[in-house]
């Protein structure tokens, strides 16, 4: 256990059942009703829009190859750190988005637009920590 999971595991082990739950999957239900409100016509002038949709969904996409392949509580092993190493590339799309929404002339909805960037950024982020979380020969070293 690194000295991060040490630091959560008290923390995931006082939220409980539905705690748990919620920590596991919640950003990916953010990620998805993110992608669900990307592609409305309400957010139609982000740029890079749909890559930030695909990048949007995308962890989702990990977490089910991932399961399906059983990629997790099996280890940080480079074969399947390098399996599910795509989630890393969700970043590229909302950055880059995010740096042509702020440095475009003032456009009309601009706050919402960088709100639901930024929104989508942390989604991701929790749902990338989550399936790092998950490869560490059972959930954080408990099987160890």
């Amino acid at each position: 256990m690194t000295a991060f999971e040490k630091f959560l595991d008290p923390i995931l082990a006082s939220l409980g059942t539905e705690g748990l739950m919620v920590f596991f999957l919640g950003g990916f239900a953010v990620c998805v009703i993110c992608t669900v409100l990307i592609v409305t016509p309400w957010f139609r002038g982000i740029p890079l829009r749909p890559l930030v949709a695909i990048g949007s969904v995308f962890p989702v996409a990990v977490l089910i190859y991932g399961g399906m392949c059983d990629l997790f509580v099996r280890g940080r092993h480079l074969s399947i750190m390098l399996a599910l190493s795509p989630v890393l590339l969700i970043f590229l799309p909302t950055v880059w988005s995010s740096v042509r929404t702020l440095a475009d002339s003032p456009m009309p909805r601009r706050l919402r637009f960088i709100s639901l960037l930024a929104i989508i950024l942390a989604a991701q982020l929790w749902a990338t920590l989550v399936i790092w979380l998950a490869t560490n020969y059972g959930f954080m070293g408990a099987s160890c």
